[in-house]
């Protein structure tokens, strides 16, 4: 400990019996790399005993939104841009050691969030979203779309503290033409009553009728019974109803 330095605060992580040197933030404070720490155990990992691990991060939201203010009246809130660079920095090094993957934690989510806290998550994810980078085709296609889903999840988040965030929208009125176009159609052909097709059909089928479109195994078994009764004409006729007796198609 430095001779004249105050030391930091120790509290809880979250409701665990973990605990945490709270950082104090102030409208002075620079962020740095302070080391290496991710990328040597990343490089570690994959030297030592070849895993390849994905590095997992605090988020910078959480980061700021757990440290408190090193003087009255200052939001920690206010560096995320300073802070987000120096994400950049280190998310580009991770990059360049060969990490197809980083995990930004966000465990303040867990939380009910001000408007203002989700739109600094909503630019965060923004910057750091745009960062250049080198997936494999098959796994940023699994990621299709996924800014768009942040910015869901952020309106949600709107939604659920601000009821004034997304005013209801009118409900569509209906086409007329379109209507008109299905009226014009009518009712279409009258279905065949079921005592008209009953009685036809009750002569010709067997006790439990079945069809098929070609599902059952093609074996080669099956293939040569079937092509011995095409040849004598007999395929399904046990169980067909003379075309000449059957009801009318609907």
């Amino acid at each position: 400990m430095a001779s004249g330095v105050a030391p930091l605060e120790m509290t809880k992580w979250f409701d665990t019996n973990y605990h945490y040197l709270v950082p104090e933030l102030g409208p002075d404070t620079e962020f740095r790399l302070a080391g290496d720490k991710p990328l040597s155990e990343y490089r570690e990992a994959r030297a030592l005993v070849g895993i390849e691990t994905r590095p997992v991060l605090l988020g910078p939201l959480s980061f700021l939104l757990l440290a408190k203010p090193a003087e009255p009246g200052f939001r920690p809130l206010d560096l995320l841009d300073p802070l987000l660079d120096v994400y950049a920095e280190l998310l580009g090094k991770l990059a360049e050691a060969g990490a197809g993957w980083v995990q930004l934690d966000e465990p303040v989510l867990a939380a009910d969030r001000t408007e203002g806290e989700l739109d600094a998550l909503g630019r965060a994810c923004q910057r750091l979203g745009s960062l250049p980078t080198s997936l494999p085709p098959e796994v940023a296609g699994r990621l299709a779309f996924a800014r768009q889903k942040v910015d869901e999840v952020v309106a949600i988040g709107r939604a659920l503290t601000d009821s004034d965030a997304f005013p209801a929208q009118p409900v569509p009125v209906a086409n007329a033409e379109v209507r008109a176009r299905l009226a014009a159609l009518g009712a279409g052909p009258a279905r065949t009553p079921y005592a008209v097709r009953a009685a036809v059909q009750a002569p010709g089928l067997p006790l439990l009728p079945t069809t098929t479109i070609g599902s059952f195994p093609q074996t080669a078994e099956i293939r040569a019974a079937r092509a011995s009764r095409s040849r004598t004409g007999t395929v399904g006729s046990h169980n067909r109803v003379p075309p000449a007796s059957r009801p009318p198609q609907t």
